[in-house]
């Protein structure tokens, strides 16, 4: 490939992380700026899950359970 194109390709591909970075910025400041509430149902449901597979996981299931 000729060196004046290999300079070309990498100038675009340096416009276009440029661009990538200011709108992720841009969406950064603009989620950052408000409070986060917590949905506490959901939070709750989800770690009442994780704990019951957690618990199943620690004592083990029996040969040929849940096939």
């Amino acid at each position: 490939m000729h060196p004046a194109m290999t300079h070309e390709l990498a100038r675009i591909k340096q416009a276009e992380l440029l661009q990538y970075a200011a709108t992720d910025r841009l969406a950064r400041t603009a989620t950052g700026n408000r409070p986060r509430s917590i949905d506490a149902v959901t939070l709750g449901s989800r770690l009442h899950r994780t704990l019951l597979r957690l618990g199943h996981a620690l004592r083990g299931a029996p040969a040929g359970a849940g096939a």
